[in-house]
């Protein structure tokens, strides 16, 4: 859809056919919450919102030639989608590492007896989690699928790879130029 008109009821398709409507629902989906500086362009740094993305993540850490045992991706949001890809990488035996901003995991979902149940659970499982902490910087180090990366806390992490999964963004760009409330 390039244009809407709330005023003629119609939207105008990207052949500029011109369609009428009586009631529009807009389900645009959303995009991956990424931080000025993730630098996602370098090696070694992800986010994971489609299957393009996963298939990424996977050929990078098989690229390492390392076995999975010896693989360690620190994953940053303990949100469902962190959490979903960390049981995901624990099942092929990886080493995980969540960093979560909050005091908790899926602080939005659960209260805190449940979100601390769900971080027993995730710790026992021989996950480490970090939690009121942020990354500060990713560098590269000198040996080959090897990250370093710096803690707000002044923690240092190596790993092979780190992956975003702090949120989405909603796609209402479209919605906003026609003038809808957002």
């Amino acid at each position: 859809i390039e244009n809407v008109s709330t005023t003629d009821k119609t939207i105008t398709d990207c052949r500029g056919t011109v369609h009428q409507f009586d009631m529009l629902i807009m389900a645009t989906g959303s995009r991956p919450f990424i931080p000025e500086n993730a630098q996602l362009h370098l090696p070694g740094r992800f986010t994971i919102r489609k299957k393009t993305d996963a298939d990424k993540l996977k050929d990078y850490l098989d690229e390492t030639n390392l076995p999975a045992e010896e693989q360690h991706v620190v994953i940053v949001g303990g949100g469902l989608l962190g959490l979903e890809l960390a049981a995901a990488l624990k099942h092929k035996k990886v080493k995980i590492t969540i960093i979560q901003r909050a005091s908790r995991l899926m602080e939005r979902q659960l209260d805190r007896i449940s979100s601390k149940l769900l971080a027993e659970e995730v710790q026992q499982r021989d996950i480490q989690i970090y939690f009121d902490n942020e990354v500060s910087t990713v560098f590269e180090t000198d040996n080959a699928n090897e990250l370093e990366i710096a803690l707000k806390s002044g923690r240092i992490i190596t790993a092979n790879a780190i992956v975003y999964t702090i949120g989405t963004i909603p796609n209402i760009e479209l919605a906003k130029e026609t003038g809808l409330a957002c």
